[in-house]
């Protein structure tokens, strides 16, 4: 149950940076087409963006690479998130997300990466909070 939660807030936190971004710089991002308004393609592209994320995310638990270390963590997900955002807006006309340049691609990128994060970290908390995990125990 924890995995869904944890991919529905990054799902929420990716639609989030892809509208605010709509909204402060709408020559550079556009979001809708004919088939879709602007919220449905803040939703539409947030869910695509998870996606790749999440399969990348587990490709490098099979791979058994280090996530925990900031740094090894940044340099991994960083371009993930680029690719994702980038991969997506290629294809505007299925999902509603335009972008003007790649470097559009790594600003989004960034801003999801971070956020992210900030989703995870808090996310985890939460739930190791809620389940004790982590707690000593009184019997040592």
């Amino acid at each position: 149950m924890y995995n869904h939660v944890l991919y529905f807030y990054f799902w929420l936190a990716n639609s989030l940076v892809l509208l605010i971004f709509g909204w402060f710089f709408p020559a550079d991002i556009v979001l809708g087409n004919w088939r879709f308004g602007m919220i449905e393609a803040a939703v539409y592209t947030g869910f695509w963006v998870t996606f790749w994320v999440w399969s990348f995310w587990d490709f490098a638990l099979g791979r058994q690479i280090d996530l925990g270390r900031p740094l090894v963590n940044f340099i991994y997900f960083y371009p993930v998130n680029v690719f994702s955002f980038w991969l997506i807006a290629r294809f505007a006309n299925y999902s509603g997300l335009g972008i003007s340049s790649f470097i559009m691609a790594f600003i989004l990128g960034l801003a999801g990466y971070f956020l992210q994060q900030w989703v995870r970290k808090s996310i985890t908390n939460l739930h190791h909070r809620q389940t004790g995990w982590g707690r000593q125990s009184a019997f040592g």
